[in-house]
């Protein structure tokens, strides 16, 4: 028996272009999602190394106070990439109460507003660095990618660094000493 030609096993050209529009349609969203994957891990890998410079930094503000006018560009590299930072020290000082005692609360003050005697009594020191990434033409991001705020005592610590600071303090106020 023979079948006839409309009877014949197979595809259509219809049901063989639906499929490939299917095919089609479902490789754009798995290649949209792997897309979105890795610009997300990117944006994470940046966000840990900002935090990596940003703690970096604080750690070399802390050990050694003229460290940061020594770096007049602001930028690290770290991992493949550069990242730019903004640094603020600011000297936490005690607020005085209606009735002239001080409390508790402190007030962060622009260390490089406030005097020596300020600097010293204080004795806690707020150190804040902010971090973007810089983009391939130089510029940064326009939003950071990481902030890191640390308070420490300038002349409490390890070694000379105490002393060191006390005294480029009194070098600056007083000139030479």
């Amino acid at each position: 028996m023979r079948r006839g030609a409309g009877s014949q096993p197979g595809l259509t050209l219809l049901e063989v272009v639906v499929a490939i529009a299917m095919l089609a349609g479902m490789a754009t969203v798995v290649l949209g999602a792997v897309s979105l994957i890795e610009n997300a891990a990117a944006r994470e890998r940046h966000r840990v190394n900002a935090a990596e410079v940003a703690h970096r930094v604080i750690v070399q503000i802390i050990d050694d106070h003229k460290w940061i006018d020594n770096q007049p560009n602001h930028r690290v590299a770290q991992g493949e990439h550069w990242y730019q930072f903004d640094h603020r020290i600011d000297v936490l000082t005690r607020e005085r109460g209606l009735d002239g005692a001080e409390s508790t609360r402190r007030t962060a003050k622009s260390a490089a507003e406030a005097d020596v005697e300020e600097r010293l009594r204080s004795q806690i020191h707020q150190v804040t660095v902010t971090v973007y990434l810089e983009n391939e033409d130089g510029r940064r991001s326009p939003v950071p990618y990481a902030r890191l705020t640390r308070i420490y005592n300038p002349v409490m610590g390890e070694g000379e660094r105490g002393i060191k600071y006390v005294m480029d303090l009194f070098q600056k106020e007083f000139g030479g000493l």
